[in-house]
């Protein structure tokens, strides 16, 4: 994929391609869609890859989605937005963690010049969403 941006706010053009040699733990991933499903699969299967053998233990990934750093969760910006309101938000080991209508959330987004994506899991529903 090849990022895509507006230059001057007008002109849509292909970005530059970058390196984050001196930054790859922050940025240096690359996935498809279809690795991305995978190890969303691996999270909601606490760890398990599909034929049963264990990429990390249960207690591993409890520790993960482990609430270590408190956010604060800001007021609706108009009275209709008020039921979406998240009742937590923090950070855990590598994730975001939040709520939504009484369903945990842990998610984390990505980003280079031009394209950006989130994955979700919904660990209750045994769901995952990436975009």
């Amino acid at each position: 994929a090849v990022g895509h941006a507006k230059y001057d706010f007008k002109d849509l053009r292909t970005v530059a391609p970058l390196t984050w040699s001196n930054n790859a733990g922050a940025g240096g991933i690359y996935s498809s869609a279809h690795d991305m499903a995978r190890w969303m699969q691996v999270q909601l299967a606490e760890g398990k890859l599909a034929d049963g053998t264990a990429l990390f233990s249960e207690k591993s990934q409890q520790q993960m989605w482990r609430m270590i750093t408190p956010q604060s969760i800001p007021a609706p910006s108009g009275p209709e937005l008020a039921p979406a309101r998240a009742n937590f938000a923090g950070y855990g080991e590598g994730w975001s963690l939040s709520d939504y209508r009484g369903r945990k959330l842990v998610w984390h987004t990505g980003g280079w010049p031009g394209m950006v994506s989130r994955l979700t899991l919904v660990p209750g529903e045994k769901l995952g969403v990436v975009v």
